[in-house]
């Protein structure tokens, strides 16, 4: 898969490598039944964690001129890595991107770090939009996630573009086709006002009362 922006090149940080191998067994596939003479692999990274806790990644092979694709999983319950771990590995992880010369990069972040501190209450940080900050200076040119908390976070992107993919239709086809909900017994909520509207859409596609 050539394009204007370079080979495809796909590496992943260590709690986003099940993640990353999902995807390259799909893009695999989609490659056998169009009869491309391609094979897709993730590029050899290391990440290493230093005694006082600090974490970088390394990118062990070529990606100049590469169209750049970093997956990783923020959020990760298999992992003793914290939230803040696999956000610090995967900046370091763009940025050695940037540093290398890929043309373009892309960081594919199913839980988009800090969504739910997307406002300010009080005295505090609007920490979504320092999250975006981030994802920015260290190079990243789009960011892929998954039903993001609000949708206010792709205004936080000065330079970067936030593409928000949407789960409903496969979630939606499970709970009506495989566990076969009774929707006049069936309640939809949200745990706040930035899910609301989300609740709402699946409320009305399950016919939900």
């Amino acid at each position: 898969m050539n394009g204007s922006r370079g080979q495809l090149s796909v590496i992943a940080c260590d709690s986003g490598r099940p993640l990353a191998e999902r995807i390259m067994k799909e893009l695999n596939n989609i490659a056998k039944q169009e009869d491309e003479a391609i094979f897709h692999r993730l590029k050899y990274t290391t990440e290493v964690t230093f005694p006082n806790g600090e974490v970088k990644v390394v990118i062990n092979e070529n990606i100049r001129g590469d169209d750049l694709y970093v997956v990783q999983c923020i959020d990760d319950p298999l992992s003793e890595k914290t939230v803040n771990d696999n956000l610090l590995a995967v900046l370091t992880a763009i940025h050695a991107g940037y540093q290398s010369d890929a043309d373009h990069i892309t960081a594919v972040l199913p839980q988009f770090p800090y969504s739910r501190q997307e406002r300010r209450k009080t005295r505090e940080a609007i920490s979504a939009k320092l999250v975006a900050n981030m994802l920015e200076s260290a190079g990243a040119q789009r960011v892929i996630t998954l039903d993001i908390h609000s949708e206010a976070i792709q205004g936080f992107f000065n330079t970067a573009k936030l593409e928000d993919l949407h789960a409903s239709g496969v979630i939606i086809d499970y709970l009506q086709n495989i566990l076969k909900l009774d929707p006049t017994r069936l309640v939809v909520t949200g745990p706040d006002v930035g899910s609301a509207e989300r609740a709402r859409h699946y409320s009305k596609v399950l016919g939900a009362h």
